[in-house]
């Protein structure tokens, strides 16, 4: 079975490499259905973007979910992505991410 891909914004790092993830137990994934999170689950976190061109292309990273700082639950953070050694990156097709 493929990771679940979540949309997310990738302006909410928490850390280097702590991206908040969702501000729900059950967020949606790419095709509209519910994703069940839990720690350590693998995920890939998207953004949909363009390059210079205007073609489109995804911002994109994978890793393992964790519950989010108890700092930022207050702002409504649940679930955070510890992003993996690959980091951030673009890829040219959602599909293309695992």
């Amino acid at each position: 079975m493929d990771p679940p891909k979540i949309e997310t914004d990738f302006n909410g790092f928490i850390e280097r490499n702590l991206l908040c993830l969702a501000h729900c137990v059950a967020p949606l994934d790419h095709t509209g259905h519910r994703v069940e999170l839990f720690p350590g689950r693998y995920v890939i976190a998207f953004s949909p973007d363009e390059d210079e061109d205007g073609n489109p292309e995804f911002l994109i990273a994978s890793g393992v979910v964790e519950p989010s700082p108890r700092e930022l639950t207050h702002l409504g953070s649940v679930w955070s992505l510890r992003v993996d050694e690959r980091g951030v990156r673009y890829l040219t097709s959602l599909e293309e991410a695992d």
